[in-house]
């Protein structure tokens, strides 16, 4: 600020303007009035220091007024813009920025802005910029906004979907009889036994004989839905990772080398470790004992086979009266008409020991009891494994084996014990014990 004069005459000058405006308060209105007209039209002389702090002050002043005028008016004052919080605009472009609502409902239009999640125009081309000199890609077309997959526009990202969805499809469509059969509580083991070498008979085919008929229907359904087939001779490029950690190779030996014949051998050796040569065998020999339809699938042959894998349990005394005990069983079972409905090998125990003939047939009896706690079915295991560590959890983890073992049965049974009535366990409890009823 200027000032025209030294120090003293300021202080002076600044002296009377304050001298002249507490008198003037305390004048009556008219006299502070005709004070202001003389003013007005014969202003005093007042020093140019003088004037140019009064005008500094005074915009100080205003400036602070105006500023709290607009606060109080941007708090107070309605939003500019109608709306309808039913119908929220989803278009980024159209929304009302959240301090134009009402300060009521500015928490509920959060909350319905976050329930309609990601929004992007469906088909629309965006304007392609660059960004530190790399472009942002362009145009998408349609564009998954709520899950799916990520990149999936890419043509080697979705192709590779593709691929990988095909030969699932394929691989376990061929061996879906097999799980089914394999997961079935009465196991018919000729027909299991069966399908496993048709399984591994079938990959063996897809191995050296299916690739091309799986390229050509993978390409058709490419085809059909406007998906880019890469060239199977050129380079594979990862997507989204590094090459460093690829080695260089192409598309046929990525996609046929690597992905289509490894997932079948590893399906082969699968096969192959849980049914081997003498896992196989045993399965045939156990289905010789198969009661269905008069033993029609009886073989004494395979039943001596069988009584081989138990050198521990059947000696090779007892395979020579194996031998003879076996032409008289089998001919007993045929002419007693109380064992021709007998439909698999469990039936069959519990009518030997119903008849007392387990005495008598004791080795074969002890064949049956062998093939039985067998663990033929390893869903049917694991479905026991699962079940136990629900039944003991953590909170029951000082149970006994006995209470294990009759919850254990209740719940892996649960299909047999819902068929039974309560009365009937009400009368059967009360039965075991005589109890006073209050």
């Amino acid at each position: 600020m200027k000032r025209n004069g030294d120090i003293q005459s300021f202080f002076r000058n600044y002296e009377a303007a304050k001298r002249k405006k507490v008198a003037a308060e305390e004048q009556p209105e008219d006299i502070v009035s005709n004070i202001e007209d003389e003013a007005v039209h014969n202003p005093p002389p007042v020093h140019s220091a003088e004037i140019e702090f009064d005008i500094e002050d005074e915009a100080v002043h205003s400036d602070v007024e105006i500023e709290s005028d607009c606060e109080d008016e941007a708090v107070h004052s309605p939003c500019a813009r109608p709306y309808n919080i039913q119908r929220l605009p989803p278009d980024p472009g159209e929304r009302i920025p959240i301090s134009e609502y009402d300060v009521d409902d500015q928490d509920e239009v959060r909350r319905r802005y976050i329930a309609k999640q990601a929004v992007q125009p469906y088909a629309h081309n965006f304007q392609v910029r660059k960004i530190y000199g790399k472009s942002n890609g362009g145009p998408r077309g349609d564009a998954f906004v709520n899950g799916g997959w990520k990149n999936w526009y890419k043509p080697d990202a979705l192709v590779k979907h593709v691929f990988n969805l095909h030969l699932m499809l394929v691989i376990l469509g061929y061996t879906n009889e097999l799980s089914k059969s394999v997961q079935k509580r009465d196991q018919d083991i000729v027909n299991a036994m069966t399908l496993v070498s048709l399984a591994k008979s079938r990959m063996q085919h897809m191995r050296s004989h299916g690739w091309e008929e799986f390229l050509a229907k993978l390409t058709l359904f490419c085809n059909k839905h406007d998906i880019q087939v890469p060239l199977w001779e050129d380079i594979y490029k990862p997507n989204r990772r590094s090459r460093r950690y690829y080695e260089v190779q192409t598309n046929d030996d990525r996609y046929r080398r690597e992905v289509y014949l490894g997932v079948i051998d590893q399906t082969i050796q699968e096969l192959d470790n849980r049914f081997d040569e003498v896992n196989t065998e045993l399965l045939i020999c156990m289905s010789a004992l198969n009661p269905l339809n008069s033993f029609a699938s009886y073989d004494a042959l395979k039943v001596m086979r069988l009584a081989e894998f138990y050198p521990m349990d059947i000696s090779s005394t007892d395979l020579i009266r194996l031998e003879f005990q076996l032409t008289n069983f089998i001919d007993d079972m045929r002419q007693d008409d109380r064992f021709r409905n007998a439909s698999n090998i469990g039936e069959l125990s519990i009518m030997l020991v119903a008849t007392k003939k387990h005495v008598l047939y004791d080795l074969v009896y002890l064949l049956i009891k062998l093939i039985l706690i067998l663990p033929v079915a390893t869903a049917s295991v694991e479905r026991v494994f699962s079940a136990m560590n629900l039944v003991k959890n953590k909170l029951r983890t000082t149970m006994g084996d006995d209470r294990l073992n009759d919850c254990l049965v209740t719940f892996v049974e649960r299909d047999v014990f819902m068929e039974v009535s309560k009365d009937d366990i009400v009368n059967a409890f009360m039965a075991m014990q005589k109890r006073r009823v209050t």
